[in-house]
């Protein structure tokens, strides 16, 4: 029986395994399988199994529904799932062949072209393409061919991307590209001289971008002048002999017909013009330092005129007059050389004689005080007079010293003005020369600024426009602008105090710079954000935050906190509790501080929630005899480790075989590349030996007697046979039997391992005799006598009767009289135990039966007589019991009545008074025999 109980367990768990199938599909993007090839498998096993192992072949696995996996090299590769139920595991294997990809080159016979033309392609590849794919770039049709060889006519000028694709007999494909450049031929040509005098030998030469292996077949040049010649010569030399302007011009065409042409600028060349005639405009030779002096140089032919006036300054012109305003004192040669084209011809001069004075000063201030001047005289020549002008003749301070000094306001727009005069010659000059002086000030718009946020410097009370003034800006210790703004915003990148100062600057070389710091120092200030967290957790562990932020300055500390954590829930607290994500994946923690003053920072760590291994072990629970050995699976892609089996079994092996002699649970672990861990268990129930008690085993019973067997088993319990059982199907059945009896009590375990039983034997004793008699019928008030038989003499009687009295209770025999009927039974015991009853029945005849009622009452509550009742012999019960009054109308009934009890008779009242009349009607119906007898009768109620 064991045996035939674990077949069929397996035979069960072989059905429960087939009725599961283990399936997946894979799919590619194109359903292309190349290397390298990225593949999506599904699972699509049947039911609902609890979890997957993958197996890809290339040395990567997987635990997900829908897995990605990415194949370097080509190959056949074996992919295994394993589809695990509650119960069961199944798997399938499928192979996916990755197909190599072709390798392959594509070369033009030439990738430069000057004109369109056709293109010989040439692709090499692996000798798996068998078609070819060819785009080239320039919008024309995509060209199919088997031919690894291909002609292509471009037509217009422009650069191209020629792509051939190899395809293999698989689909795998490949693709290689070539630029073709179709670009006009570029020259570019030189001519070393292109002024002077004629006749001029020149140089003139061409380079251009020619093709590779390209040359030249013929080069022509035009010179310009009339002269052409063609060769293949890229530098000529030409004599040039004319003044006439030339336009000269190169064309270059190649071997591969390229063809192009250069036209040189205009240029031409002369002849010595005529020696011109010098003279001032004015006629004289005599002037003041302060004149402007007009010259003029008449000749023919000239084309430009250059001037030396003697003083060291020069000038180049193409008028015939000239104005210049000398530096010097002194004779002054002046020279004029006329040109044309560049050929010079003879030069002629002049000697100007400038007297008098040239007024010169220069401005200074010291740093000390920016609105006290001196200005150094430099003036040229005798100066007779000297005189400074402040701020404007009409309101300024004259002085007639030689070096100038004055203390400007502090705030002003003014001028300074020297002039002199010489009295020999009466030459006078002058100069005037901008002053401004101010008060300003550096400042900013906040005195104390968020770190990052925004501040503007600018300047109160600043020297005007006009003054030109130039702004250097120096902030925490680097410049960070130099030009002619006076204002700048930028956002501070440290904490602290910023001193930070703009250095302003005149026109004028000898002025001190103004360097203006700020009325009060900029205080940088706000929050550090910084926290720390792991930079990953397992999914069964909760994110750990260590919240570093502190304020730059004490005094104004953090009072708000938000936490961004990556997954659109946030947190406000200091310091968060450890945080558990729903789901795994990577996560952006971001920690934004905000200060008292509102200042607020901002720190982003990344945090990677790593998913669970998983581990499933199969059989999840089996119940096993004991001795039996159960092999174990354990199912996962990532290190196992079983954690309490026996001495000597493989602690890392995913498949063990155990016989454990109780029932234990056994847990495997698994633990990934990040050390996560989780864990399976599979309980296996051990069928030990069984122990069956039963009670009572062995025991004697009178019939009719009934016992509850009490039975303890770890099994299950049977009693055979099952007869008299209350429960067959119970452990502890109630029992009555009805003769002697044995049971076989059978306890089995679930599987069949083990059983063990107890025989249980009952004995029933036989009745003792019991005879009471036959049933009596007597007239009333007779007596009787009461002898029962019996076969042994019993050891105990015990009589009752139905009105409550027997004459002796436990007498073999009793007597009596009969005033109604009476059912006597009694009761014997004999030495066994065993009881036996039995019953007479002792009735009054109807015909002695007897209703008695009075003819009158005195309901008057003296106690005596208050009631009008029926008195019976013989009857127990009444049926009805009437009273009419004369005129029959009913004033009182009862059913069912008790005889011989007053308070159940009329007490007299009607609806609760005494009638006036004192004559009334009884009617009784009594039962006797089996026929209802009327009794009826008069009576007088007395008041």
């Amino acid at each position: 029986m064991r045996y035939l109980y674990t077949l069929l367990i397996i035979i069960l768990f072989h059905m429960a395994a087939q009725s599961q199938v283990a399936n997946f599909t894979y799919s590619t993007t194109g359903n292309t399988y190349c290397d390298p090839q990225r593949v999506t498998f599904r699972q699509t096993a049947s039911g609902q199994p609890v979890s997957f192992v993958w197996y890809f072949g290339n040395g990567t696995t997987g635990n997900q529904p829908v897995e990605e996996v990415t194949y370097l090299n080509p190959g056949t590769y074996t992919v295994k799932l394993i589809a695990v139920y509650e119960d069961v595991a199944v798997s399938v294997e499928k192979e996916i062949t990755v197909h190599s990809s072709p390798t392959i080159t594509v070369r033009a016979n030439r990738n430069t072209l000057c004109t369109p033309d056709v293109i010989q392609f040439t692709a090499t590849g692996s000798s798996s393409v068998v078609q070819y794919q060819w785009n080239f770039g320039d919008g024309s049709p995509v060209v199919q061919s088997s031919s690894s060889n291909i002609q292509h006519r471009y037509t217009t000028p422009g650069t191209y991307q020629a792509k051939v694709t190899g395809i293999t007999e698989r689909g795998c494909t490949e693709s290689a590209t070539t630029n073709v450049n179709i670009v006009p031929l570029s020259i570019q040509a030189n001519i070393d001289v292109t002024s002077g005098c004629i006749p001029v030998t020149t140089q003139l030469s061409v380079t251009g971008d020619f093709l590779p292996g390209d040359s030249v077949t013929a080069v022509t040049w035009n010179f310009g002048d009339g002269q052409l010649i063609t060769g293949t010569d890229m530098q000529v030399q030409h004599v040039y002999n004319t003044t006439q302007p030339i336009d000269a011009m190169v064309q270059v065409v190649t071997q591969s017909g390229c063809s192009a042409q250069f036209t040189f600028s205009p240029f031409a060349f002369g002849s010595p013009p005529p020696v011109p005639l010098i003279q001032t405009t004015t006629g004289r030779t005599t002037f003041c330092g302060s004149d402007e002096v007009e010259l003029s140089a008449i000749t023919q032919q000239a084309t430009h005129y250059f001037w030396d006036y003697g003083d060291g300054s020069t000038d180049s012109i193409n008028r015939e007059v000239s104005t210049h305003k000398f530096r010097q004192l002194g004779m002054m040669p002046v020279k004029v050389t006329p040109y044309q084209n560049g050929c010079a011809g003879t030069t002629d001069s002049i000697l100007i004689q400038i007297e008098g004075v040239i007024a010169k000063f220069d401005v200074r201030n010291t740093c000390q005080q920016l609105n006290a001047f001196t200005f150094p005289n430099q003036s040229l020549g005798n100066m007779s007079t000297i005189q400074w002008i402040y701020g404007g003749q009409a309101t300024g301070v004259q002085e007639a010293v030689r070096n100038g000094s004055y203390t400007f306001p502090r705030v002003t727009t003014s001028s300074v003005e020297l002039k002199i005069s010489d009295e020999v010659t009466g030459c006078r000059d002058s100069l005037k020369r901008p002053i401004y002086t101010a008060q300003p000030t550096l400042r900013s718009n906040l005195s104390s600024v968020c770190k990052d946020s925004s501040i503007v410097y600018f300047i109160e009370n600043d020297y005007p426009p006009e003054a030109n003034m130039n702004y250097t800006f120096n902030i925490n210790d680097r410049v960070i602008r130099n030009g002619s703004v006076n204002t700048i915003e930028y956002k501070p990148l440290n904490y602290g105090l910023y001193n930070d100062y703009v250095i302003l600057a005149d026109q004028y070389r000898g002025t001190c710079n103004d360097t203006l710091r700020l009325q009060e120092p900029v205080r940088v200030k706000g929050p550090i954000a910084d926290f720390e967290i792991p930079s990953f957790v397992c999914y069964d562990s909760l994110l750990a935050f260590r919240n570093l932020s502190y304020p730059y300055y004490n005094y104004e500390p953090i009072n708000q906190w938000q936490w961004n954590l990556g997954n659109g829930e946030q947190l406000t607290d200091e310091h968060p509790e450890p945080y558990a994500y729903e789901r795994p994946g990577s996560y952006n923690i971001a920690l934004t501080v905000r200060d008292i003053s509102n200042c607020a920072q901002r720190k982003i760590l990344p945090a990677r929630i790593v998913r669970l291994p998983k581990v499933d072990i199969l059989p999840r629970k089996k119940t096993i005899c004991q001795g039996t050995d159960v092999e174990m699976i354990a199912y996962s892609s990532d290190r196992i480790q079983w954690l309490n089996l026996p001495a000597g079994l493989c602690n890392d092996c995913d498949t063990i075989r155990v016989q454990p002699a109780q029932s234990v649970n056994y847990i495997v672990q698994t633990t990934n590349a990040f050390g996560c861990k989780n864990f399976d268990s599979s309980m296996l129930h051990v069928m030990e030996p069984l122990q069956l008690s039963v009670t009572p085993v062995d025991t004697t019973l009178c019939p009719g007697e009934g016992f509850q067997f009490i039975t303890q088993s770890t099994g299950t319990v049977t009693f055979s046979p099952a007869l008299y059982l209350d429960n067959p199907n119970s452990t502890d059945p109630y029992v009555i039997p009805e003769e002697s009896i044995e049971y076989t009590i059978l306890s089995t375990d679930s599987l069949g391992c083990f059983t063990d039983s107890v025989k249980s034997k009952i004995t029933l004793h036989p009745k003792p005799f019991l005879e009471a008699g036959e049933d009596l019928q007597l007239d009333y008030g007779s007596t009787f006598l009461l002898d029962p038989q019996t076969d042994i003499e019993p050891l105990q009687y015990q009589w009752t009767s139905s009105n409550g009295y027997v004459s002796c209770p436990t007498c073999s025999q009793i007597s009596g009289t009969v005033d109604k009927n009476t059912t006597y039974t009694v009761e014997i015991t004999n030495q066994k135990g065993c009881k036996n009853t039995d019953q007479v029945k002792v009735v009054v005849r109807c015909s002695s039966k007897k209703l008695l009622l009075p003819t009158a009452f005195t309901p008057n509550g003296d106690g005596l007589n208050d009631f009008f009742y029926p008195i019976s012999r013989g009857f127990s019960e009444i049926r009805s019991f009437t009273i009419f009054d004369r005129s029959g109308m009913k004033v009182f009934e009862r059913k069912n009545m008790i005889p011989n009890q007053p308070n159940m008779g009329w007490d007299g009242r009607i609806r609760g008074s005494f009638p006036n009349t004192s004559s009334f009607v009884w009617m009784a119906q009594v039962e006797c025999d089996g026929q209802i007898i009327v009794r009826k009768g008069t009576f007088t109620l007395i008041q």
